[in-house]
C-alpha cells in the first residue's frame, strides 16, 4: 500500500495532480483546497496518500498532512460516505476544521456539502465524535510532513498567471479556461451550476487590476466564497 508520495508535479488537472516520482506518474486526486496551495508544475511536493483499492479501480487520494488524510479515512468508515463526497467535505473543511465541527454539533455546515442531506449529517457527527481524539493524537504524533507544497505555494507558474500575455483576446482565452477548469473542478465535488455561477460572478466582481488570474487564485476565492455561504 502507498502511505506517502516525494516528487515533482508533472501536471496539474482541476482535480488532481500527477506525480513524478522516478520516472513513475502517479494521478493523486486531492481535495480542492489542497490543489490551492500546490506549488506550480516541475515544483517538488510531497503528499501523504490513502489507496483505495476496490475490484475495478485503484485510485491514489492525496493530502496535504497526515491528519487530513486521516479525517478522509474516518468520513470513509461512515456508512454511506465514499471518497467522492469526503473529499467534497474536505475540500471545505480541513481535518481541524472538521473536528471543531462534529464536536460542536454544526450539522448544517455539514449539510451543505453537496450529497449530504440531514440525516447524513447527523449521522456523520453521531459516527464520529468519538473517533476525533484519534484524529487529534494522528497530528500530534506524525505532524505535517509536507514543507516542501507549503512552503513553495507562493510560487506560481506563469502558465497559472495572466500577466504578461500579448493581447485582450489572449488575455480573456486565458481566463475563460481558468474558469471552466474552476468550473470543473466544483462540478467534480457535486456543486450545480445553480450554485457555482454565483460564486464564479461574485468572484469576478471582486478582482482588481492587480489580482491573480490562474487557476490556484480563483479556485481558493471560490472555495472561500462557498465556505462564507456556509
Amino acid at each position: 500500500m502507498i502511505e506517502h508520495l516525494s516528487g515533482k508535479i508533472l501536471s496539474r488537472l482541476p482535480h488532481s495532480l500527477i506525480i513524478d516520482v522516478n520516472g513513475v506518474g502517479y494521478g493523486v486526486e486531492m481535495p480542492l483546497s489542497a490543489l490551492c496551495e500546490a506549488p506550480a508544475p516541475g515544483q517538488p511536493i510531497s503528499v501523504w496518500i490513502d489507496t483505495y483499492v476496490r475490484e475495478d479501480a485503484l485510485r491514489l487520494f492525496g493530502f496535504s498532512t497526515f491528519e487530513d488524510r486521516q479525517a478522509f479515512f474516518m468520513l470513509r468508515s461512515v456508512s454511506g460516505i465514499g471518497p467522492k463526497i469526503a473529499l467534497a467535505i474536505l475540500s471545505t473543511l480541513n481535518a481541524r476544521s472538521l473536528r471543531q465541527t462534529v464536536l460542536q454539533n454544526k450539522i448544517g455546515l455539514l449539510e451543505s456539502v453537496p450529497g449530504i442531506g440531514r440525516r447524513t449529517a447527523e449521522k456523520l457527527i453521531l459516527e464520529l465524535k468519538p473517533k476525533m481524539e484519534k484524529l487529534s493524537f494522528a497530528a500530534s504524533t506524525i505532524g505535517d510532513g509536507t514543507a516542501s507544497s507549503r512552503q513553495r505555494t507562493g510560487a506560481t507558474s506563469s502558465q497559472d498567471n495572466i500577466d504578461g500575455l500579448d493581447s485582450d483576446d489572449s488575455d480573456q482565452a486565458r481566463l475563460d479556461a481558468v474558469l471552466s477548469d474552476v468550473r470543473s473542478a466544483l462540478e467534480n465535488l457535486g456543486y450545480k451550476e445553480k450554485d457555482i455561477q454565483p460564486i464564479i460572478s461574485g468572484v469576478m466582481r471582486n478582482l482588481t487590476p492587480q489580482s491573480d488570474l490562474g487557476f490556484q487564485f480563483i479556485l481558493k476565492s471560490a472555495l472561500k466564497s462557498l465556505r462564507d455561504g456556509m
